[in-house]
């Protein structure tokens, strides 16, 4: 028996194992749950951490369980028991963290918290030598823990109420040979939808909840091989759709390389039929999918409500820092068929939602988004295809001065995990599979997968974050963070290089009211640092100045004029001296360099003969 114990370990409590300690009806719902699932065991006369408890049941649930299953559910499952040879075993774990051994409600379980100990201590909680065989089991056990009972009255009181109701509402069940017994019930996934008295239940992320509305809709039609993107709509017909988002359909598809001239120059309804949106079912055969409605038809919302994107900009609270502000300074809403409707998003968003922040590499002008658009685009898509379109809500799309927030009603695969989703190949598991295909054949989005592949290597390319993903009960969320350049641009400016905190340093010696330099001891004059902001207006210069000669300019000019441009970042002026020594050129050459300076009107000429020198404009 030790070793079958042995081989169940280290099967934490998750979406296909659960630990109870004594049988409940609400486990029936469970049980109905893991067969609509991916199938599971439950545990019983055991506690959430593996604790073997035992049960004064076991031939009653080994009996009648089966029965009742069968009876109300229409499913056959397996019901067996062991037996832990002794009190304490844990079928959990091979080796139990301390922080669950020393539980206190696991030290009663496994029998070393005892009412005789736990009086002995209340009795004569300063004596640390003299101590009971209880007292130096639980010592031994958890000697943090007993230390805390020997310091604290108001623990002790606590503990030995506690320890009343474990007794009375959790029991420990020991044979007389003093084994202990547990039932394990393993369920399979089954392929048709289980119920449990007409309602239908289905494990979900470590926990059981019953389906009700879109959710049990989708999932019965899911049991019958169905997809609701995928069932037919009457009376609907290909003179219905837009015949300009099949042509984009056709041009998408032969410049992503998915198909060839020749295989999309045939008439609309032989592209519907070929992408396979036509219902073939004898009753319906020859009717639109709902997939054809969404994707091709001029204003799918009459027939499926949401069927839009919905983009707002937020008035920002700062570069740094959380977005706190729900006022809503613009937004728009994008419509039409879903073939152009990521188009028209990207489009929209970095014309008019993003702002291009300026830097300079040398003389060449930069312009940086806040998050590279392809990316971007791939997230739109993700949440295009995805989406339950059942539920009648839109995609949203928060744009905010340092970040964008993309919410879509859509249903995260329990298959796949956010710590593994950008390191990992994963499987595609799309709930419109008629809409994902339909976009694959138009090159739209890669191979079933691969959409956070591409995502990362665009964030890669520009040093930028990889989206994050939150997922609730609601939908998914994702949060697109800026790139690093950009934060530094939006935070400093584009010269952040030159005044990285647009702070002037000046040192200067420390006097006395009179004047007199104050010195140390071996006679150091001492120093004191100062910062101060640097001037707006001197930032406003440096701007134009960089306007004017990326402007005009040629790529030869540039790279000879970069050393002058860059001392004048940090300088207001310049004088011929200074220019021979930052260019390595002569001094006419300087000379030539500084008028054309001026007549591009950058500079301004002072002072006459070899005074003259040149402030920036």
């Amino acid at each position: 028996m030790l070793g079958v114990n042995q081989m169940r370990k280290n099967s934490p409590e998750s979406q296909k194992t659960e630990y109870k300690s004594s049988w409940q009806e609400e486990y029936f719902g469970w049980i109905c749950g893991y067969a609509n699932a991916k199938g599971g065991t439950i545990y019983i006369g055991v506690n959430d951490d593996g604790y073997v408890m035992g049960l004064n049941d076991t031939r009653y649930l080994l009996d009648t369980l089966p029965n009742q299953i069968v009876s109300t559910m229409g499913i056959v499952v397996e019901i067996d028991h062991d037996t832990a040879l002794a009190r304490g075993e844990n079928i959990k774990y091979n080796s139990v963290p301390d922080d669950i051994a020393q539980k206190p409600e696991n030290l009663y379980v496994r029998g070393i918290l005892t009412e005789k100990a736990l009086a002995d201590i209340i009795a004569n909680p300063d004596n640390t030598t003299n101590v009971t065989n209880d007292v130096q089991k639980l010592f031994d056990a958890a000697p943090g823990f007993v230390k805390q009972l020997r310091k604290s009255e108001q623990l002790r009181n606590k503990v030995l109420t506690d320890l009343s109701i474990w007794q009375k509402d959790n029991p420990v069940h020991i044979s007389d040979d003093g084994s202990l017994e547990y039932v394990f019930i393993t369920v399979r996934p089954c392929p048709i939808a289980i119920n449990y008295h007409g309602h239908f239940y289905v494990r979900s992320g470590g926990t059981t909840r019953e389906l009700t509305g879109i959710a049990l809709s989708s999932f019965l039609m899911e049991r019958m091989g169905r997809h609701w993107d995928g069932m037919p709509m009457p009376g609907m017909s290909i003179d219905d759709l837009d015949s300009l988002a099949i042509e984009a359909y056709r041009n998408k598809s032969v410049l992503n390389g998915r198909r060839t001239k020749e295989q999309v120059t045939v008439p609309d309804q032989q592209i519907i039929s070929d992408l396979k949106l036509l219902d073939e079912t004898s009753e319906n055969k020859g009717e639109l999918l709902r997939a054809a409605v969404l994707l091709f038809h001029p204003d799918p919302e009459r027939f499926v409500p949401g069927a839009y994107i919905k983009i707002a900009y937020f008035a920002p609270e700062g570069a740094y820092g959380a977005n706190k502000a729900d006022d809503i300074i613009y937004h728009d809403e994008v419509k039409g068929p879903l073939m152009l409707q990521a188009d028209k998003v990207v489009e929209l968003v970095y014309t008019k939602y993003l702002k291009a922040l300026v830097s300079y590499e040398g003389l060449q002008r930069i312009e940086t988004f806040m998050t590279p658009r392809e990316a971007f685009r791939e997230v739109v898509l993700n949440a295009i295809n995805h989406k339950l379109y059942e539920s009648g809500n839109p995609i949203q799309i928060s744009v905010y001065e340092d970040q964008i927030v993309v919410f879509n009603q859509g249903k995260w695969p329990e298959d796949i995990t956010l710590e593994s989703l950008y390191e990992e190949k994963h499987s595609s598991y799309p709930h419109n599979p008629s809409l994902t295909s339909t976009f694959f054949n138009a090159g739209e989005i890669e191979a079933y997968g691969s959409g956070f592949k591409k995502i990362r290597i665009e964030c890669d390319k520009h040093n930028a974050p990889y989206p994050e993903i939150r997922v609730t009960p609601n939908g998914v969320t994702v949060i697109i963070k800026p790139c690093d350049l950009y934060m530094k641009l939006l935070k400093h400016g584009r010269y952040w290089q030159t005044y990285p905190d647009y702070k002037e340093k000046s040192s200067e010696f420390l006097a006395t009211e009179d004047g007199s330099v104050i010195t140390t001891e071996d006679g150091v004059p001492l120093v004191v640092e100062t910062e101060k902001e640097v001037d707006p207006a001197v930032i406003a210069s440096i701007d134009r100045m960089m306007e004017i000669l990326t402007s005009n300019l040629s790529e030869s000019e540039k790279e000879l004029y970069l050393p002058i441009a860059e001392y004048l970042k940090t300088h207001d002026t310049i004088k011929n001296a200074d220019a021979v020594r930052e260019t390595g050129k002569s001094s006419e050459t300087c000379k030539r360099y500084l008028k054309k300076l001026v007549e591009l009107d950058v500079l301004v000429p002072e002072g006459t003969n070899k005074g003259r020198y040149y402030r920036r404009k």
